[in-house]
């Protein structure tokens, strides 16, 4: 009911069946008016969006920081390559989830040679890929397991996740980490990335809190 036809009430109901006129008791209806037209206290966790994707808060975070992926979105990332550089970005991305523990270089090539069409083989630089298949082969050396497309929907309040927010209320934040690679101490994220820019310090601002949240779920997925 809006505050304007509250106040043109001749009479008003209270709890006990009490009738209150308001011609009659003009300071209680005045009173009665104020209280309903008070500003709801928790009026900015109603505007909450409840259930968020990694990408998407990534993407309210960075705000203007991300104009140097937007300038090449529609560009080939490399010359030889046939698709624009958002699909290639996902085709490269899907070639490291062949990527296995102490897989040797000629059946990691295999597996990608036998997940990709030819014009997708056509646009992934193999040389590329077992660059970071080394790396990779580097980080794992230790490892006790690495576990891949690792799923997680956690619950954060809304102030954990945005600097400038002092909203107590939980969010819902779901995602998939590439790889969580697990030693006898510690747990170790990745994410792959295909980026042009060379500015680290960019890719630092642009992906930790990212990286922020993916920590935040791993740890609480594995105790540890």
């Amino acid at each position: 009911m809006k505050i304007e036809t509250i106040k043109k009430l001749k009479h008003i109901i209270l709890p006990n069946d009490d009738l209150i006129n308001v011609g009659q008791d003009e300071q209680y209806a005045n009173d009665f008016v104020l209280k309903l037209d008070k500003p709801y206290e928790f009026s900015s966790s109603t505007e909450l969006q409840l259930k968020n994707s990694v990408s998407a808060i990534l993407k309210e975070s960075n705000g203007e920081q991300n104009f140097e992926r937007e300038d090449f979105l529609s560009q080939p990332m490399y010359d030889d390559a046939v698709l624009e550089s958002t699909k290639l970005g996902t085709l490269y991305h899907s070639a490291m989830q062949c990527y296995k523990l102490n897989q040797n270089d000629e059946d990691f090539l295999n597996a990608i040679n036998q997940s990709f069409t030819d014009e997708e083989k056509q646009s992934l630089n193999m040389e590329k890929l077992l660059t970071a298949k080394k790396k990779m082969d580097t980080i794992t050396k230790e490892c006790k397991n690495i576990y891949q497309e690792q799923k997680f929907m956690m619950y954060v309040p809304h102030k954990d996740i945005f600097s400038d927010s002092t909203i107590e209320d939980k969010i819902l934040i779901q995602g998939i980490v590439d790889i969580v690679v697990e030693y006898q101490d510690k747990l170790l994220v990745i994410d792959y990335k295909t980026n042009k820019t060379q500015n680290k310090e960019h890719l630092m601002n642009q992906y930790s809190k990212q990286l922020e949240l993916y920590k935040m779920a791993i740890e609480l997925s594995f105790k540890k």
